[in-house]
């Protein structure tokens, strides 16, 4: 299979991530090599926010499935639009792996009836696909958001997520925020903030002021304890 350029709708300077996205799409994941060859893939690095803390990539985790949802709505004609994804790279630190498995099934609680799916991937998690090659690590955590794709994607819900494969099913995106006690903001104050007139400053910066200011991620981290929470304790989910 021919080398593909990523090319980037967000530049980023992760060392190594754009290698480690090319070798994951040509072994293991054919969605990515369309996205990449489309440049439909956002890279949003937050690994050198200074002040971000683990219990910041819940809320950080909302803020971008939303924001890739009105992404995804605005390219409606666009045969595109369900190549929309979204890589979230955060900082290899104490904290982070736990935090972003958390992240994830929360992700998952929420936003799975919207048609979205979710992957995590860390250095040194050591996964195979279902090619039984081993995945490569990637350089920084990251969190990787897209859409979910009915005719493709059912074999992840099969085998490692069955307690959200009705929801994968039935899933149809309705165009309203996901609301909750979670939601420290109205609806139209956080559509507002994730589309603002004007954007100054350092995005990193700007989307933890913007998901500490509306989401509450005590409340979040309630949701692991959802009925889908306690199906997990019993019966581990990775996807």
């Amino acid at each position: 299979m021919p080398d593909i350029k990523v090319r980037r709708t967000v530049l980023h300077n992760v060392e190594g991530l754009d290698t480690y996205l090319d070798t994951v799409f040509q072994r293991h994941c054919p969605y990515l090599g369309s996205a990449l060859e489309k440049g439909s893939i956002d890279v949003i690095d937050y690994s050198r926010a200074v002040d971000i803390l683990p219990g910041d990539l819940p809320g950080l985790g909302c803020l971008n499935a939303e924001r890739l949802r009105i992404c995804r709505r605005s390219q409606i004609r666009s045969r595109h639009q369900v190549l929309a994804c979204t890589i979230l790279v955060f900082p290899n630190t104490g904290g982070v792996r736990k935090a972003i498995s958390n992240t994830h099934f929360i992700l998952k609680v929420l936003f799975t009836r919207q048609g979205m799916l979710f992957g995590k991937f860390w250095p040194g998690q050591g996964l195979v696909g279902d090619n039984e090659q081993a995945i490569p690590d990637p350089p920084m955590p990251i969190l990787v958001l897209r859409s979910s794709l009915p005719s493709r994607d059912e074999h992840f819900f099969e085998k490692k997520s069955r307690p959200f494969h009705d929801e994968y099913l039935c899933a149809e995106d309705d165009g309203a925020i996901v609301e909750g006690p979670f939601l420290h903001q109205t609806a139209d104050e956080l559509r507002a903030a994730l589309c603002p007139e004007h954007f100054t400053g350092s995005r990193a910066s700007e989307d933890l002021r913007v998901s500490r200011t509306a989401y509450r991620s005590n409340e979040l981290i309630k949701l692991l304890e959802s009925d889908h929470g306690k199906y997990r304790t019993h019966h581990p989910v990775s996807c």
